[in-house]
């Protein structure tokens, strides 16, 4: 009798029930937008990898063909030995192989990550936790540089990493170590969040700064940082038009697939041979994405990350 009197027609409760069911129905109708989406990417790579293995000359003929009825695996050994990236240094002629290009991604990539990744994290640390003059007008300036389009920096950016003579070379890493961005708002959020309960005791121990940002703040940051650095080592990995425009004489795997994709048949590439080393250049951060997959997602939550 309880119960039927708390849900009868009407009432606040069964308002509510209602309300609950309409929202879960728009929820389940707004849970198929992933799962579509999901699936045409999956097809989308099952189709690619189609393409990679299917015959030159049978593709020739049957280019919209859907299902390869003709197999060639020899394209990924094909690929490897044909994709050479060709530029001019200096009026000199200067092949890349595609070893050496994924050599160039790794460097890339890793090196990217590295540098990001700590000075986000101490300045995002210094400007969360510690007190010092100017500490808000540094948090301000951040947000108001993120607010310039990249057009708008590109120029400035550049003219200073050629005074600073980081062009063309591995050294232009130690300009990318500003530690500003989306990256350092997520970090200075963490921080910020931060319970103050076990830094103000080890302060009381006669923990130092550095100590209490090694021993007792970082290690609670590690899912976090870890969360990060894959995504920053797949955004470098995937990164173009930084390559190609800071460093001319080491063009990475994107790069040359940038280039090529609209030159491949004048450069001796047929496009199961494109497709080939395409498919070649997402395995790393394909396999780094699935090592590290649940901890990625157990450290996303709503409006950002959480340790």
């Amino acid at each position: 009798m309880a119960k039927r009197h708390l849900f009868r027609k009407g009432s606040r409760a069964d308002n509510r029930l209602s309300e609950i069911k309409k929202n879960g129905a728009l929820f389940n109708i707004l849970g198929l937008i992933p799962l579509i989406w999901g699936t045409l990417f999956v097809l989308m790579i099952l189709w690619g990898f189609g393409v990679s293995i299917t015959d030159e000359d049978w593709y020739l003929d049957h280019p919209s063909s859907i299902i390869p009825l003709k197999l060639d695996f020899s394209n990924y050994q094909k690929a490897m030995e044909k994709f050479v990236f060709e530029s001019y240094i200096d009026g000199e002629l200067v092949k890349t192989n595609y070893f050496t290009l994924i050599l160039n991604s790794f460097w890339f990539s890793f090196g990217m990550t590295a540098t990001k990744m700590i000075s986000t994290v101490f300045f995002a640390y210094a400007v969360a936790r510690l007190h010092f003059p100017g500490r808000k007008f540094l948090y301000v300036f951040v947000v108001l540089q993120m607010m310039i389009p990249v057009y708008g920096q590109t120029a400035a950016n550049y003219q200073l990493l050629d005074n600073l003579g980081l062009l063309d070379s591995p050294l232009f890493l130690l300009g990318q170590g500003a530690g500003h961005g989306m990256y350092f708002l997520i970090v200075y959020a963490f921080f910020r969040n931060l319970p103050t309960g076990y830094a103000e005791a080890a302060q009381i121990d006669g923990a130092g700064p550095f100590t209490v940002f090694f021993r007792v703040m970082l290690p609670q940051a590690r899912p976090i940082i870890v969360s990060l650095s894959v995504m920053q080592f797949i955004s470098a990995w995937n990164s173009y038009d930084v390559p190609l425009l800071y460093l001319p004489s080491y063009p990475t795997l994107s790069t040359a697939l940038y280039l090529y994709k609209d030159n491949m048949f004048q450069l001796g590439l047929s496009t199961p041979t494109y497709f080939a080393g395409m498919l070649i250049s997402i395995i790393p951060v394909a396999v780094l994405f699935l090592v590290f997959n649940k901890q990625i997602m157990n450290n996303i939550s709503i409006g950002g990350m959480k340790g």
